[in-house]
């Protein structure tokens, strides 16, 4: 696949994990951290830059990706996506930011929402499964960083109230699997050959 050179991407660590009980992206799953998931997704997509946002750089250190500090700690999503638009800001391309707790992140859904970005390239692309849009797995243009910022001032935290007002594209998926996020133990269950049992990275 062609390296989608226009769009960059970043995955969020900085997650408190309260449900969970321990850091979602450096638990134990299949071998190596929850957040390789979605890291190796946007690889295949052929994405050519990608960070992480946050978390614990002793740890994350290990995937090989350059680690990025999460300018507005313990604030939400929204400051870490505010985060990834800094850190991408001189190379004014799109960035895409997923969640690092997407175990079934998958490189064609990645490669399907980076050829939207590029087709509608001054709005925020998000995916949308069952009705319910896909706020941590969308794709922001570089425009979308002073819109966010503002909000954000004003007290914002969460994405999709967030950019009340700015052009947005939603793209209907059917694959809810790609999109499932895990918030507590109960949700390893869902993870071939994960029988709940919250694993310690350390």
């Amino acid at each position: 696949m062609e390296k989608a050179h226009q769009v960059a991407a970043a995955v969020l660590a900085g997650g408190e994990s309260r449900r969970m009980g321990v850091d979602k992206a450096t638990m134990l799953i299949e071998g190596g951290f929850l957040i390789e998931k979605p890291l190796t997704a946007l690889e295949k997509a052929g994405v050519a830059s990608t960070v992480i946002i946050g978390g614990s750089a002793a740890l994350l250190k290990k995937t090989g990706h350059q680690i990025v500090p999460d300018l507005w700690p313990h604030q939400g999503p929204l400051g870490g996506i505010l985060s990834a638009l800094h850190f991408f800001k001189e190379q004014k391309c799109a960035v895409i930011v997923l969640a690092c707790d997407l175990p079934f992140a998958n490189e064609n859904e990645i490669a399907t929402l980076i050829k939207q970005a590029k087709a509608f390239p001054h709005t925020v692309v998000v995916p949308e499964v069952q009705g319910r849009r896909q706020w941590m797995h969308a794709c922001w243009p570089p425009e979308a960083l002073p819109y966010l910022e503002k909000a954000f001032t004003s007290g914002e935290r969460a994405p999709f109230r967030a950019v009340h007002g700015f052009p947005v594209t939603t793209i209907k998926r059917d694959g809810a699997d790609f999109y499932k996020d895990l918030d507590q133990p109960s949700d390893l269950l869902a993870v071939p050959g994960e029988d709940g049992k919250v694993r310690r990275s350390h």
